[in-house]
């Protein structure tokens, strides 16, 4: 399932079983932005989702890939 920008997130098992994203568990995010800028390490531009975290500042989303990410209920 794709993801747009305005849905609401959460880690998924595997995002939250990764090191890099310890401090996003059990947090709900907001989809900014997908596929648009694609940072310069290796992450493949269909990947490349910008989440917004409750708790972070909104100004400067974070990137996840979209296996480390699942739609919220």
């Amino acid at each position: 399932v794709l993801m747009h920008p305005g849905d609401i997130v959460r880690l998924s098992a595997y995002g939250g079983r990764l090191k890099c994203n310890q401090e996003f568990r059990g947090m709900v995010g907001l989809v900014v932005a997908t596929d648009s800028t694609s940072p310069p390490y290796s992450m493949h531009r269909s990947n490349a989702v910008m989440v917004a975290w409750n708790g972070q500042d909104a100004s400067t989303p974070n990137y996840h890939i979209r296996a480390d990410l699942k739609h919220a209920k």
